[in-house]
């Protein structure tokens, strides 16, 4: 069995607040998953002793990066943040799993009753089921896989993946009317877990984050980011970011670059 942690980037309302809806999956194979948590507290550990990063601090990118609450008080400085992110980025890289990455662009969009969540979630079950089928991402063969996500839109997760479980047509090249794709590879119900509690789920929000960045400045036009972030990074820094961990990214979820997947098409 496999264990996929979501993470969002942005506001799932129309036309709402954000232009762009990212939704980030991280997906481990339950064999795989005690070795990944080991490594990854085994950084946190590091990360302690060499920059005074309390353990239980959750890794909240967006504050983290600027500096905000409770990273403040730590006194890091920008190189010292920046090269945390690079550890965590490089730790990625070596751990077995696959991120899967949906954007919702919402400038795209041409029908009031479009659904953001219900898309952009669907999109990534959908990339996850079909990943699981390929034996190259996942030579142990075992499909099944269960979802974790942090509170706040579980009900409406709850509520999507039931109905694709049994009702989930897909467009097809070869079928006008497009063609049924069931999950049935996908078990239990979505559970909630905070994400200050759930390492995989941190690591959504960091790689999510980061693809958000590099979406709003490649994006036509581009979505320019705060003042704040671009005292922080420069364009094009992003990019150096996401290259660190491009073997955990799912790179087959899309023929884009980094296996960004975007809906609307413009």
């Amino acid at each position: 069995m496999h264990f996929a942690y979501f993470d969002e980037s942005g506001d799932d309302g129309f036309p709402g607040n954000s232009d762009l809806f990212i939704m980030t999956s991280v997906c481990v194979d339950s064999s795989n998953w005690r070795y990944n948590f080991e490594r990854i507290m085994t950084l946190r550990r590091f990360l302690r002793e060499q920059f005074a990063l309390p353990l239980k601090f959750e890794m909240h990118t967006h504050q983290f990066l600027l500096n905000k609450r409770p990273y403040r008080e730590l006194g890091l400085s920008k190189e010292d943040r920046l090269e945390i992110l690079k550890l965590y980025f490089k730790l990625v890289n070596t751990l077995p799993m696959f991120i899967t990455n949906v954007c919702i662009d919402k400038r795209n969009i041409r029908q009031q009753n479009y659904e953001v969540l219900s898309n952009a979630f669907g999109y990534n079950l959908v990339r996850i089921a079909k990943t699981l089928r390929n034996p190259e991402v996942n030579p142990g063969g075992d499909r099944t896989f269960m979802i974790i996500t942090d509170e706040g839109r579980v009900g409406k997760m709850r509520k999507i993946a039931r109905r694709m479980q049994y009702d989930n047509k897909l467009p097809s090249k070869y079928h006008k009317d497009g063609y049924q794709f069931p999950l049935f590879s996908m078990i239990e119900d979505v559970m909630d877990k905070n994400s200050r509690d759930s390492q995989f789920i941190q690591l959504a929000d960091l790689v999510g984050y980061f693809a958000s960045l590099y979406i709003r400045r490649v994006s036509q036009p581009p979505i320019h980011w705060n003042s704040r972030m671009e005292k922080t990074l420069a364009p094009g820094d992003e990019e150096r970011f996401l290259n660190l961990c491009l073997d955990s990214l799912n790179l087959k979820a899309s023929k884009l670059k980094y296996g960004i997947v975007y809906y609307p098409k413009p």
